[in-house]
């Protein structure tokens, strides 16, 4: 398994290489109208629950713990650099109740890529991302409680269409 996700991030570092020099401007996108400042705006569960005790439930983690936060810098080099804190441990308690322990900062660097309508994220292994329109990335994990469903990243300096 480990030798498919080299492989893969390989060949998506070798298509990020080629270049298409015949100055037009025209055909695919290369993808490099990404590049930019993002910031996580849901990691979504499957079931609404309620971690902080408010009295109200909801499948963004963000609305229930304040210690989530993520950051990602797509550099028109195709490099990237992430900053999260993330889910460390989410568990189950009792009945629709669950516990949350955050991670300590971390970072993370590597290189990007688009390639058939999504972007992949290259650092060890490769993790793909749904485009929509050019201003949110999601990560689709379609995990059950108590993991996740999805990561959402929201450009930070949106491009207008």
């Amino acid at each position: 398994m480990r030798f498919q996700y080299l492989f893969f991030g390989l060949f998506v570092l070798f298509m990020l290489s080629c270049s298409d020099d015949d100055g037009d401007g025209g055909g695919e996108s290369t993808g490099v109208e990404f590049a930019g400042s993002w910031q996580i705006t849901a990691i979504t569960v499957s079931s609404a629950i309620d971690i902080n005790n408010d009295g109200v439930t909801s499948t963004n983690l963000l609305d229930e713990a304040d210690c989530l936060t993520g950051t990602l810098q797509l550099n028109p080099d195709f490099t990237f650099t992430a900053s999260t804190v993330s889910i460390e441990l989410l568990t189950a308690i009792t009945g629709n109740l669950y516990a949350l322990t955050c991670s300590d900062l971390q970072n993370t660097n590597g290189n990007w890529g688009v390639q058939a309508g999504q972007l992949f994220l290259v650092s060890g292994t490769s993790r793909p991302f749904t485009i929509s329109g050019t201003n949110q990335l999601t990560e689709l994990l379609g995990n059950d409680l108590p993991g996740i469903q999805s990561v959402v990243y929201t450009r930070l300096d949106p491009v207008t269409q």
